[in-house]
């Protein structure tokens, strides 16, 4: 059966001025686990995964699947213009308080 690898997630942390953004990643910052999930193409669930918020200040998170970029050279990225339709994420915007964590 052919195998899809999907990015589980692409977190984008949307806080206030540089400076807030490399205080938040010098005190912990966020944490994503597993960072990536694999699952048979076909319709079904495809796992969890835990955000977690480290620092000292709350983040705001968008979730995002995206699907992967292929080289020729055989390295594999995330394709940041493009989202996965067909796979649906139970949360997708949302706040983390200081040492919060959520799963997804």
């Amino acid at each position: 059966m052919k195998r899809i690898r999907i990015t589980a997630v692409t977190a984008v942390l949307i806080v206030s001025g540089a400076t807030a953004a490399a205080s938040t990643t010098a005190a912990g910052g966020l944490s994503i686990a597993p960072a990536f999930l694999e699952h048979e193409a076909q319709p079904g669930p495809v796992g969890q995964l835990r955000v977690a918020n480290g620092s000292a200040k709350a983040l705001a998170v968008t979730v995002r699947a995206r699907p992967w970029i292929q080289e020729r050279s055989g390295a594999v990225t995330p394709d940041g213009r493009r989202t996965l339709a067909q796979v649906r994420l139970s949360a997708t915007r949302f706040t983390l308080a200081p040492g919060e964590a959520r799963t997804i």
